[in-house]
């Protein structure tokens, strides 16, 4: 993908929108923003092909996670971390996503959460495992900020972890809501409104 032709469709209170967000951000690819209006019935999160691309080039028009991540991964410019980057990125869009899409889009609320949960084994497992606080090691990587906004939602479009779950999880989320970058890029007061409107008609429905 043409980063010098990049264009990001940013849906302040999309998590997919906000991976891209933190993503840019951080590695700085030129790019330009087209701000999606909020209440859009075709927006960013929908993968429609009528709805608003996530990202575009003069080529090729990504709507989809799967086809987002890809972008992610190429910011890795390591071979060994890009590799590790696309094992764990893709196993969240394989194995995690739906039930975390099911405990908050779906009918099944209950069923959904209780199987996000127990997905997250594998999430937990990785941050074990890794050389620092963060999935990219002593600070956030491409998969930080490639499963933080969804993983953020936690305690906020659903229910919080009980003590006892997934403990390194909750530290590597309380980590990296405290972070510079995050706070800048995802707290900003028309972002958090529309969070707090989206996380009420959750709860209301």
């Amino acid at each position: 993908m043409a980063c010098e032709t990049l264009t990001f469709y940013n849906h302040l209170w999309c998590p997919k929108s906000q991976s891209i967000h933190l993503a840019l951000k951080a590695s700085k690819v030129p790019h330009k923003t087209i701000e999606v209006p909020a209440n859009g019935k075709d927006h960013v999160c929908s993968e429609s092909e009528r709805s608003e691309p996530a990202l575009e080039t003069k080529d090729q028009k990504s709507r989809n996670y799967r086809e987002v991540i890809e972008f992610l991964q190429l910011i890795a410019k390591d071979p060994l971390k890009r590799s590790k980057q696309e094992r764990i990125l893709q196993h969240f869009v394989h194995h995690i996503l739906p039930y975390f899409e099911k405990s908050v889009i779906l009918s099944s609320p209950r069923e959904g959460l209780d199987l996000f949960i127990e997905a997250l084994s594998f999430i937990e497992n990785e941050l074990i495992s890794s050389c620092g606080k963060y999935f990219g090691g002593s600070h956030p990587g491409v998969v930080d900020y490639g499963l933080f906004p969804y993983l953020d939602k936690i305690g906020k479009w659903i229910p919080a972890f009980e003590p006892n779950e997934c403990p390194r999880v909750q530290s590597w989320v309380k980590s990296m809501r405290q972070h510079p970058l995050v706070t800048n890029v995802l707290s900003q007061d028309d972002a958090v409104e529309h969070l707090k409107s989206y996380s009420q008609s959750l709860n209301s429905s």
